[in-house]
């Protein structure tokens, strides 16, 4: 199943929140891991912003956000809360806030990069000696960093640029649960035409979920 978030407010994220970790204690969602997906940017706060294009990243980071969305949904033992799901802006403290507060078992936030003639996907982690274990989980932010950067570049057919420390950024650093921030390509370089695209925004999406997927099978096995 979906929830969604769509309140602009700490508040309603933390009481939105709140009522998800009441929700999930429920049979019927007991046993599904709980995956925050977070659009990037948003309002007035449009990201990477390509010369002569009519989209922006925020617009192109929720398009690949709802694509994904509609492969997680058939997922039985997946539950899935976003950020937003429209055009809206939101803090970065808040985004974290509500991955935090759903007790998510990952949370994963999608971005275009931006460099002119630059391709390829890269990916931001926390770097284990800094992140707080997860008692539930061994799962690092860089394992499902590297499963994303893999399955996002080889669905895209563009190079896999690897991993960027993410420390400092703040969604990554005080997210509770392994992160990743997802940069599936450079919006404003070499990747613009394919990522403008419907069919490269929904190949993103599905790299995304195939990654989600095998890190998901991955912790059920632990």
């Amino acid at each position: 199943g979906i929830y969604v978030q769509q309140k602009n407010n700490a508040k309603a994220a933390r009481t939105s929140a709140a009522g998800k970790m009441d929700e999930s204690l429920s049979s019927e969602n007991a046993q599904k891991k709980v995956v925050v997906l977070d659009a990037g940017h948003g309002g007035k706060d449009v990201g990477t912003d390509p010369e002569g294009a009519s989209f922006t990243e925020a617009d192109v980071n929720l398009q690949i956000l709802q694509y994904l969305v509609s492969y997680l949904e058939k997922e039985d033992t997946v539950q899935v809360i976003c950020t937003r799901t429209q055009d809206e802006e939101i803090s970065r403290e808040q985004r974290v806030l509500m991955a935090n507060q759903a007790k998510a078992d990952l949370f994963v936030s999608i971005h275009c990069n931006s460099g002119e003639s630059a391709t390829g996907t890269e990916v931001m982690y926390m770097p284990s000696d800094k992140e707080e274990k997860q008692e539930a989980s061994i799962l690092t932010s860089r394992q499902l960093s590297e499963v994303l950067s893999d399955c996002v570049s080889n669905e895209l057919g563009i190079k896999n640029r690897g991993l960027v420390n993410g420390e400092q950024i703040e969604i990554i650093r005080k997210a509770q649960m392994p992160a990743a921030l997802v940069e599936a390509g450079f919006l404003n370089g070499g990747d613009q035409k394919l990522l403008l695209s419907r069919k490269g925004q929904k190949r993103a999406a599905k790299g995304l979920y195939h990654g989600i997927i095998k890190i998901l099978e991955e912790m059920e096995n632990e």
